[in-house]
């Protein structure tokens, strides 16, 4: 399974209102992916998995308690006494030191690679006959208790148990520790669902059970020849009064095989098996030293047979919940432990204490805001996976809304940022909305975002940048688009080398036909724009996606749109001006209509946009003059010339005679198309210099530096050119006319 996969897969769970779900679906993905992987891709898959199955099992119980529903713990062998009282007094310390425990050991099976503890031992590591009195060979005990514990880390109590019934030394299965009380959790039942899928793992060649078939024929001989023969099952029952968590049922009990409940004789059973485990007798049987460590609760006897990290903080966290009396301070102990195994004298252990996922680890258990808040924060040169993780461990955790301090937040907001970019590097596209979306910060959200649709457009491969496409993705994921929209516009305007215009839109089957921007049809106004100016025009299409179904967004667009226009104006750039409007016109054909009824719709909000309509209008016509004046222009400057007549000697020829009459229709026909052009042509000057000038109410007539500006550029050259096309046409009374208008009203002009 892909990254990709994982992603998509955290994705889907982010609608729905339980957190957790999230959890389950990254820890499948992680676990399905384990199994798929190789090498060092199987590993990070392992471990990633394994993490999150314990956020999984620390953060349901944490959100039970935090709602007041914790759970009673469930049955198990030790009703009568120790785990089960223990749980339902001491609080949250003992139940997260329960469930990490009972991760690790479940963990073991599923997550963890199997140690070399569980390999056969040379004969020079055998205890000697005369030194056992167990009934079961000297030479085959350290195997035996190497299999045992093998089980044990592996929390199969049952499994160990059986193991030495079937190799006829039901003697030493009463000698097992107390199973673990686990408190009630659906998460914890689906973990331990797993085991049950993975029946080849303790049944593989690492396993001492395949390894120890000759041991089983071998303890049976010895049995049969030392001990009276006895079913594995009748053992059972016969010791079962020596076993550590079972005492002699009541005198009421018609059923003694199942009734049996506590152990009077615990504190002996401890003590003897603590004594024992330091004894130098053991000193070259680790397995067997760590078996009575585990029942005396001697740490220094279990630790040597933990060769990793998480080996060695089971046997912490065995000691912590196996021991009612330091079950009132399960917290801090574990803690200790943390920092302990951080600085272990183990190579293997200190390096692995440093690692990554297993600092996570760390911090989970420890469970505060400032030990997430690190977690996070460590971020600053971590691969790209550790990135992956963190950045849903941080949405994960948000959701579950433990902790809301700002410190948290802002580092939750920082590693999903990194995760964005990354995800934009890796070009997955499609899901940055969604993760842009669980960013706390609106701020922020709206920053990484537009970092991303940048960053698209400027990416050489085209196929899948579609702007009203991402768009829609944002919408959906909850982002403000408009908000986008605005600030990516703003940003463009201001910088507009950061996004180059697109040159050509390359469709893909799997997206939608509309490209990010779109270029207008060649033999336009367009062709002679500077890449920048094409740019800042084509920027306002990120905006029209929301103003074709908002009215807020049609007025922002006019806001816009006016102050672009307005800054070619008084950068005299008149042909940028006119593809402002040919671009507006090209995206919102009906923007003048729907505006105009969003103000019937909204009397409240009428004035304000009134006032950006009439701006947009005024600016819109002296596009539209500046257009006619320059077409009159062009037009004038094409006047068929006059044919050159011949001399008179040339006119008595008679072919010269006839072919300068043959110039003079030709003149005439064309002087008559020109004339009837260029009467057109001043015709739409004059109409729309009259129709600036004339605005009812004065034309831009708003206050403001950069108003009068405008009017004192914008009027004078309405005036200009409408004297000139008069005078140029030889209608010189209107020339003189308008002459008088100016010249009688030079101290009103401001005003019209």
């Amino acid at each position: 399974m892909s990254v990709g996969s994982v992603d998509a897969l955290f994705v889907r769970t982010l609608g729905h209102a339980d957190p957790l779900r999230a959890a389950s679906a990254v820890r499948q993905a992680c676990h399905d992916e384990m199994h798929a992987g190789e090498g060092d891709s199987n590993a990070r898959a392992a471990s990633e998995a394994a993490v999150w199955s314990l956020v999984e099992l620390l953060m349901a119980d944490r959100i039970d308690r935090s709602k007041g529903s914790s759970h009673l713990p469930m049955p198990s062998i030790s009703h009568g006494g120790g785990a089960g009282v223990m749980m339902e007094r001491s609080g949250s310390g003992l139940r997260e030191a329960v469930l990490v425990r009972h991760w690790l050991e479940v963990g073991a099976s599923l997550f963890f690679f199997p140690s070399s503890s569980s390999a056969s031992f040379p004969s020079s590591m055998l205890l000697n006959a005369s030194s056992v009195s167990f009934g079961v060979p000297s030479d085959e005990l350290e195997r035996m208790a190497s299999a045992v514990m093998y089980y044990l880390r592996r929390g199969r109590h049952d499994a160990a148990y059986q193991y030495c019934c079937e190799c006829n030394a039901p003697a030493l299965g009463t000698l097992l520790p107390v199973p673990l009380c686990l408190p009630k959790n659906k998460h914890l039942e689906l973990l331990n669902s797993k085991i049950k899928q993975q029946p080849s793992q303790l049944s593989s060649s690492s396993s001492p059970l395949s390894s120890s078939r000759p041991l089983i024929s071998a303890t049976a001989r010895l049995e049969r020849t030392h001990t009276t023969p006895t079913s594995a099952s009748a053992a059972a029952a016969a010791n079962q009064r020596h076993i550590p968590n079972a005492s002699q049922p009541s005198s009421s009990s018609s059923n003694s095989a199942s009734v049996w409940s506590g152990n009077s004789r615990r504190a002996l059973v401890r003590s003897i098996a603590s004594v024992a485990s330091g004894s130098s007798v053991l000193q070259s049987f680790p397995h067997l030293s760590a078996w009575y460590g585990l029942l005396g609760h001697n740490l220094e006897a279990i630790l040597p047979v933990c060769p990793s990290w998480h080996d060695q903080l089971w046997a912490y966290l065995f000691i912590i919940t196996a021991d009612s009396d330091r079950a009132a301070s399960a917290n801090q102990l574990m803690v200790e432990a943390l920092n302990t195994l951080s600085t272990s004298s183990n190579d293997r252990v200190r390096r692995e204490a440093h690692d990554f996922m297993w600092t996570a680890v760390k911090l989970l258990i420890l469970g505060t805001a400032p030990a997430m808040t690190h977690l996070l924060t460590l971020l600053r040169d971590a691969p790209a996976h550790h990135i992956r993780f963190a950045a849903h461990l941080g949405i994960f955790l948000t959701r579950c809304q433990l902790w809301d301090t700002s410190s948290w937040l802002d580092a939750v907001s920082h590693v999903i940022s990194r995760y964005v970019d990354q995800l934009i590097q890796e070009k997955q596209y499609d899901i940055i909305a969604s993760y842009a979306a669980q960013i706390p910060s609106e701020d922020l959200q709206v920053e990484v975002y537009i970092r991303f649709l940048t960053s698209s457009a400027r990416d050489s491969d085209k196929s899948n940048n579609h702007r009203d496409f991402y768009l829609q993705l944002a919408e959906k994921a909850g982002l403000n688009v408009r908000r986008i929209a605005s600030q990516l516009v703003d940003s463009i305007i201001q910088h507009p080398d950061s996004v180059a215009p697109v040159q050509k839109s390359v469709h893909d089957s799997n997206a939608p036909t509309v490209p990010l921007l779109r270029i207008p049809e060649s033999g336009s106004v367009w062709e002679s724009l500077s890449p920048a100016d094409q740019a800042r025009i084509q920027s306002l299409e990120w905006m029209a996606y929301s103003a074709r179904s908002s009215a807020a967004a049609r007025a922002e667009i006019f806001t816009f749109v006016n102050a672009l226009a307005k800054a070619y104006i008084l950068d005299s750039n008149v042909t940028a001006l006119a593809a402002v409007f040919e671009q507006i016109d090209s995206l919102l054909p009906t923007l003048l209509g729907d505006v105009r009824a969003d103000m019937s719709a909204d009397p409240a909000n009428a004035s304000v946009t009134n006032l950006l309509l009439r701006d947009h209008i005024c600016l819109r016509q002296y596009s539209e003059l500046q257009l006619a004046y320059s077409e009159w222009y062009s037009l004038w400057q094409s006047k068929p010339p006059v044919p050159l007549a011949p001399s008179p000697d040339e006119l008595r020829q008679h072919f010269s005679s006839v072919r300068y009459k043959e110039q003079l229709r030709q003149f005439d026909r064309e002087m008559e198309s020109w004339m009837a052009s260029a009467n057109d042509s001043s015709s739409r000057v004059v109409t729309a210099a009259r129709e600036l000038v004339c605005f009812p109410g004065g034309w831009l007539s708003d206050s403001g530096d950069q108003v009068q500006e405008l009017r004192a550029k914008c009027i004078p050259e309405a005036f200009s050119h409408w004297h000139r096309v008069l005078f140029e046409n030889k209608d010189y009374g209107a020339a003189l006319n308008l002459s008088t208008i100016i010249a009688v009203s030079r101290w009103t002009m401001p005003r019209l």
